[in-house]
This record gives C-alpha cells, structure tokens and sequence, in this order.
C-alpha cells in the first residue's frame, strides 16, 4: 500500500504540478515561433465507484475548457463536425463536459450511459463570428467472456446546432450525429 501511495502522490502531483505550469506560460509563447496551432487547455475528471444492489456501479465526470484548441474538448465525433466550419488556426474558446454511469449486471455484462455536451464560442472568424453547441447521448452494452476480450455494442445520437453569424444552421438526427459501433477488445 505505501508503494502504491507513494506511486500515485508522485505520478499525479508530478502531472497536476506540469499542467499548471504549461496553462500558466502557454500564452508566453512568442508568435514568431510559428506556433499559431497551439492553444491551451484545461481538464478535469472524477470517478466515484461504489457497490450498489450488490453490483459494481461507477459514475464519471469530466469537465475540460480550451483557448485556440478546439479539438481538445470534444469527442472524434465533434471534430469530425468542426473541421467542416474552422481550420486549426483560427480563434476559439470552448468547453465540454460529460457524465457517464456505468453498471456491472454481473460478471460478464456491464453497461454505460454517456451524456456530454460541447459548447465552442468563434470570436471572429472571417467576420462571421458564431458558436457551435453539440448536445449527446450514448449508451453501450459490455460483453467480457473471458478475461482480456471484451466486446460490445454502442449507440449514440447527438443534436448540433451550429451558429455561423448571419447562417444558423441546425443539424439533428441523421449522418453524422448519430453513429452504432460494434466493438471487439483483446488486451495482452
């Protein structure tokens, strides 16, 4: 136990401590450097897990904020949106957040329901200043037969809205805002 302790002060301290410093100094960065993509962000997360009826039920948080990093903040599925209005160099303030709670039905089934939402704010983008605000929900079911192989199947569906200045442009059910994945996992 010590060691783990000792481990885990060490690694995490270490982390937050270099976190604090980079969010600190990132904007000290001169911009002869060429360094126009790089932004700075912010993350936080907690996870609490606890028996509940006798089974294993988690529950996670995340909360993250980005300057000029938008891809930073938001899921693969978000990006994929976003790289249709902005490019990497242009100015962004943003934040996300997602809560998850996951159940252990029993030693080999468990499930997950995600619900996040991705807020970004465009400041002035070629003089169409706007917001982009992803709202979505997921849910998976876990199949683990045996110990290193998992898989799974996921749903998600996600309701955009995208505010470009004059053009507002809503984007719900279809394409790209929702996905199905199946999912097979073999650790060694």
């Amino acid at each position: 136990v010590p060691y783990f302790w000792g481990g885990v002060t060490i690694n995490a301290g270490s982390w937050h401590l270099l976190s604090l410093v980079g969010i600190a100094l990132g904007h000290r960065v001169p911009t002869e450097w060429g360094l126009g993509f790089a932004g700075t962000v912010a993350l936080l997360g907690m996870t609490y897990e606890a028996p509940v009826l006798g089974k294993t039920t988690s529950f996670t948080a995340q909360i993250s904020g980005a300057v000029d990093a938008a891809p930073y903040i938001g899921s693969s599925l978000d990006l994929r949106t976003l790289r249709q209005v902005i490019t990497g160099s242009e100015a962004t303030r943003g934040w996300s957040g997602v809560l998850a709670l996951g159940r252990d039905w029993s030693e080999e089934i468990s499930s997950h329901v995600f619900v996040s939402r991705y807020r970004l704010t465009l400041p002035g983008l070629a003089n169409r200043a706007g917001q982009v605000r992803i709202d979505r929900v997921a849910a998976n079911l876990v199949w683990t037969p045996v110990d290193g192989f998992k898989t799974g199947l996921e749903a998600s569906v996600a309701w955009q809205k995208l505010d470009l200045g004059a053009a507002v442009i809503p984007a719900g059910l279809g394409g790209r805002q929702s996905s199905l994945q199946l999912f097979l996992e073999r650790t060694f």
